[in-house]
């Protein structure tokens, strides 16, 4: 197949080819000069070289034979010096301006147009140089005629190539760009008045120069400047191609007018009269090239200008601005009530696991290829837009209700599918969607109630899609999260929060003459009844309430040290979480360096908890708080360990004294070889580093002593020792005593 169409090409070369010897032949006869005066075969051939490759020579050699056996008589050596000349001066242009420009791509700049006319010149040159060679070999020419004719054959061939080639390679660069081609026809279709009064306009100024010579040629020769004007006038109003072909037909029709002495124009009657007129003619057609490569420069950098405020550089999607245009532009529509609209709110999960493992340039990878993954499982008229770091926005066309669900749960799973490969490393994703159906609301607060959906995913474990109806919206879920809000910041301003402690016991060995537990909360609502961390820690993660909670819980438990030296004393380690806020706080670590000048307490005594998800979420300001706090005497433990996707890899980089076993690998161990196997591992990977190891959740006998077979350290959990406040937790220590 490739073959057949490899030889069509070069037949229709070679015949166009022809075609442009026999339109010199029969339209500019009786010039001076043994050379035909111009060569639109050189442009032809130039473009056939520009569109093809170099491999299109063939056609090009087949032409040159064709023309001269059916126009002209010259000896065959002289055919030889013709193919040469003809094929060569293409294929040679063509590589160089190759440097400058690349073929298959319309790009008119003014770089590209400075390549295009030295190109054209060096084509020129080497034909002329051959080809007249050629006639004085075989005793066409003389020495004497030698200049003249090469100057003939020069200008023959650059203007050949001036007024041919960038029309026929327009043309064919839109054929292969069709995408391109609508775009255009839009902007031809908005223009096509202005476009049919310039083409009456051009042909009225041939036929006024014709008229106006019938009565005095020297007035004739003085609008010749109109030809000049109106395809400027194209070159700033249309496209690039449409000023190209205007120059073709007005270049040729020019030169036809001179050969014949019309409008104005003297018939040439030497060589020198002719190079003059040629020499015109080529600036006739290099000005308004020019002209057309200045404004589509300027068309492309507006049209840039306007991309960029629409677009995101980095994955080409479009950003919020651009989404919430559409969707205003969707919802103004007339027949807008038969159509059902639902906008999607995506958040990656885990993405700070790459960025800061592996670096953000991988991290914008990703983002490319998690839009990739995206746009493939977009159906038709859907819009997707990435509005954050890793968040992506998507307007969901004629979806009801129903089924917005279902659609979004699409891209759920091919993102769970996706696996994103990284210098012989594998990570998985997973991706919390937020659904809300379009209303009248704004578009901010469609969006922010995605955004709220969005996240109710996240709460709910992740890798799911969460609908939310824009009516409901407010009535339930956010009015949840306020009064959450509201309950936290009276809790801390009425130190309603309780102190509670946790043994963390040695599995092998003892320690009984110090203690080493965990600082656990609990809240007192208004009726005086306890909650758990899980009921509202969620509701304070997302209000960014956390580093407050943070600072009560050191501020109180250190002030209970030091209502209670004694005890203080017997303590070997008390852990204390730390949150992802505190963590990204860069006023956080300049308070606890505060509070232990000011309470004196030791800081071999206190280790602070970082859970491994809070670690990689901030990984840089993780490493300056561990280090600097270490530098004093506290002691770290990593909290949640295992839990992400690549644990280890990161190990090395945070300088911690404790691995905290993820208890979802602890609860089955005694049941799970996977969960054996994970434990082992760990504990293995720990030891070898010189960290202990604590696992948490255990539960019964069973897992303690499963835990004791590989090896850990110390176990925590209700088997061990069930939380208890921190007054009862120390009396309890004081009565065992």
């Amino acid at each position: 197949m490739k073959y057949v169409e490899y030889t069509a090409q070069v037949v229709a070369v070679a015949l166009l080819y022809l075609l442009g010897v026999e339109f010199a032949d029969f339209c500019f006869p009786g010039l001076p000069g043994v050379i035909t005066s111009v060569w639109p075969s050189a442009g032809i051939a130039f473009a056939a070289v520009f569109l093809f490759s170099p491999r299109i020579w063939p056609g090009i050699v087949l032409g040159v034979m064709l023309s001269h056996y059916v126009v002209s008589e010259l000896p065959a050596i002289m055919w030889v010096y013709s193919m040469v000349a003809n094929t060569s001066a293409p294929v040679i242009a063509f590589l160089l301006l190759r440097r400058f420009w690349e073929p298959g791509v319309v790009k008119p700049r003014l770089a590209n147009g400075l390549a295009w006319l030295t190109s054209s010149v060096i084509l020129a040159i080497i034909s002329a140089t051959i080809g007249v060679s050629g006639l004085l070999h075989t005793g066409v020419i003389s020495w004497l005629s030698y200049g003249s004719s090469w100057s003939q054959w020069f200008m023959g061939d650059f203007f050949g190539v001036l007024v041919c080639a960038p029309s026929i390679i327009g043309l064919g660069l839109r054929s292969q760009q069709k995408q391109a081609n609508t775009r255009k026809e839009r902007l031809v279709e908005k223009r096509i008045a202005e476009r049919l009064f310039w083409c009456a306009c051009l042909a009225t100024v041939g036929l006024l120069l014709l008229l106006v010579d019938n009565i005095n040629p020297t007035y004739a020769a003085g609008l010749h400047f109109l030809p000049i004007m109106m395809l400027i006038w194209s070159a700033m109003r249309f496209s690039f191609l449409q000023t190209q072909l205007a120059s073709m037909v007005t270049g040729l029709s020019a030169f036809a007018f001179a050969s014949k002495g019309l409008g104005g124009f003297v018939q040439p009657r030497n060589i020198m009269e002719l190079t003059v007129l040629l020499l015109y003619l080529c600036t006739l057609l290099i000005v308004p090239f020019f002209v057309a490569v200045f404004t589509y420069e300027r068309r492309f950098f507006l049209k840039k200008l306007a991309w960029r405020a629409d677009h995101d550089s980095l994955t080409g999607l479009m950003n919020r601005a651009a989404l919430e245009t559409q969707t205003a532009s969707l919802m103004k529509r007339p027949d807008r009530t038969e159509e059902k609209l639902a906008l999607c709110y995506l958040d990656l999960d885990q993405f700070k696991v790459v960025n800061d493992t592996c670096g953000h340039r991988v991290g914008d990878h990703l983002i490319q290829q998690i839009s990739s993954v995206l746009q493939r499982c977009l159906e038709e008229g859907d819009l997707l837009a990435r509005t954050g770091g890793d968040e992506f926005g998507i307007l969901l066309r004629n979806c009801q209700p129903l089924d917005a669900e279902a659609r979004a749960d699409k891209f759920r799973s091919a993102i769970e599918e996706f696996r994103f490969v990284w210098e012989e490393r594998i990570f998985a994703f997973t991706i919390s969607i937020g659904v809300v159906p379009v209303t009248r609301l704004p578009f901010d607060r469609l969006l922010s109630l995605a955004d709220t959906a969005c996240y109710t995913a996240k709460e709910l474990g992740r890798n799911r899609v969460k609908m939310i109806l824009a009516q409901d919206a407010h009535k339930s879920h956010n009015r949840k999260q306020i009064e959450w809000v509201v309950a936290i910041n009276e809790a801390l301003e009425q130190n309603r929060f309780r102190l509670y402690c946790q043994t963390i016991s040695p599995i092998i060995g003892s320690e009984t003459d110090y203690l080493h537990f965990e600082i656990l909360l609990r809240m007192l609502d208004k009726k005086g009844e306890l909650l758990s961390p899980g009921v509202f820690i969620p509701a304070a993660e997302r209000f960014h309430l956390m580093s407050k909670i943070d600072r009560w819980v050191i501020d109180n438990t250190f002030a209970w040290f030091l209502a209670n030296p004694k005890m203080l004393e017997k303590t070997n380690a008390c852990s204390i979480n730390l949150s992802g806020s505190s963590i990204g706080d860069p006023e956080f670590q300049p308070y606890l360096e505060q509070v232990f000048r000011e309470t004196g307490i030791p800081a071999r005594k206190i280790c602070f908890e970082i859970t491994e998800t809070a670690a990689i979420g901030d990984l840089s300001h993780a490493i300056s708080l561990i280090s600097a706090m270490r530098a004093i005497g506290c002691r770290f433990a990593l909290d949640d360990f295992g839990s992400g996707l690549s644990s280890f890899s990161y190990l090395k980089t945070l300088d911690v004294d404790f691995l905290k076993i993820d208890g979802a690998f602890v609860r089955e161990i005694a049941r799970l070889p996977v969960d054996l196997a994970m434990v082992k591992s760990i504990n293995e990977v720990g030891q070898i580093m010189g960290k202990k190891t604590i696992a948490e959740y255990v539960e019964n006998d069973s897992i303690n002593s499963a835990l004791m077979d590989l090896g850990v350290d110390y176990a925590q959990g209700f088997a061990v020792h069930e939380p208890q406040a921190i007054d009862e937790f120390f009396e309890n220590q004081r009565t065992h005593a």
